[in-house]
Parts: structure tokens; sequence; C-alpha cells
């Protein structure tokens, strides 16, 4: 049992794992949506293989061959176990009476990617292939087609997938950039009708 690991980042840790079991290749997050096809580009993979975070340091889209992804999922674990141990010590020596008294940030695959792109850059290959920050513009509202000068802006022909992160829906729905009524349950409908506004204003850009 682990201080700083909740049963979703236990399973956001485990997939590095799974996929080496399938023999590497590509993952994402199922909030990933594609916008282009860059099949062409995806195999052989980017990088001869080297692990590649395709969104800076967020693993919403992922390539790399099976020893790769067993050398990250190791190094996580690895991250996650000296954290670990220093949250037990503090708890232990400032804490003693009260083991709850101090909240700590949960650990993740992320944290680990973050640390690592700041002070040891050489890990993984980092890229910027997905959009950054669905709703992130204060005129980017559902359901409003995009003008030329947006599409080729926002989603220039690098970019292959945009990521629906939690965050991101929660501030479409926080600023009414989504229908009335809509909230954070409508997470799937809202990112569904997102994708079909881009394709209808943008594919042919």
């Amino acid at each position: 049992e682990h201080t700083l690991l909740d049963g979703y980042n236990k399973m956001c840790i485990l997939r590095w794992l799974a996929m080496a079991s399938v023999g590497g290749g590509w993952m994402s997050d199922y909030d990933t949506f594609p916008l282009r096809s860059f099949a062409d580009q995806a195999y052989p993979l980017p990088n001869d293989g080297a692990m590649t975070v395709h969104d800076r340091m967020i693993p919403d889209l992922v390539s790399g061959s099976a020893n790769e992804y067993i050398r990250i999922a190791q190094n996580i674990i690895e991250d996650l176990l000296k954290e670990d141990q220093k949250v037990r010590l503090d708890l232990e020596e400032n804490h003693p009476k009260n083991k709850k008294r101090r909240t700590y940030t949960r650990w993740s695959d992320q944290t680990s990617l973050a640390k690592w792109l700041e002070k040891i850059p050489d890990m993984f290959k980092s890229d910027t292939r997905v959009m950054i920050r669905a709703f992130d513009k204060e005129d980017e509202m559902l359901g409003q087609a995009w003008s030329s000068e947006k599409c080729r802006d926002r989603t220039p022909v690098n970019i292959w997938a945009v990521h629906f992160s939690h965050e991101a829906i929660k501030r479409a729905v926080d600023t009414n950039r989504v229908h009335p009524g809509q909230s954070m349950d409508n997470r799937a409908d809202i990112a569904r009708e997102w994708v079909k506004t881009w394709q209808k204003s943008c594919r042919t850009m």
C-alpha cells in the first residue's frame, strides 16, 4: 500500500506494462481524439522506437518499443517508491499522532514525466502532436464554426489529435462555452460535438 498512489493512478502506471506485454506500439488516453490520419508516420515507430511522448510530458499520446515501455514503467515505480518513503518518514517524524494531518500530492506517471522533462530530458523524447488544451481560448464555443485562420493557428498539419482532459472540459463548463445544461457528466458528448465541428471547418486545411 502506498501513501501517494490511488486506484486511478495505479492503473495509469500499469498501462505502461500492458503496452510492453503486447510488444509496444502506440498508447493514448481514452479522451484523446484523432484529428487527422498520421498512419504514414506511425510505423516504423518515431525515433526508432525510443519512448516518445507526443504531448510534451502528458502521456495522452505515446509511442515506443516494448523495452522502452518497461524501462519507463520501472523508472516511474522507482520514483514512486522513493517519494513514498519520504512521505512516510515525514509523517512518522513530524505528525506521529495524526498521520492524516498533511495532504500530499498523488503520484502519477505524468508526475514522473514532468520531473524528467525538466531535470533529465534524455529520459524520453518529447514533441507536440496533440493540440494544447481544448477550450483554451475565449472564442472557442462549442458548436461554433472555426474560421480558416483559427484552423491554421490552433490545429496546423503537424497536430494529430486533441485531448479532452478533465481540466479542459471543466474550463469549458465553468466559462459557459458549452450548451446550456451541459456539465462534466456530458464530457463525451462535448468532445464528440467539438470534433464534428472541427471536421466541418478544418478537415480540408
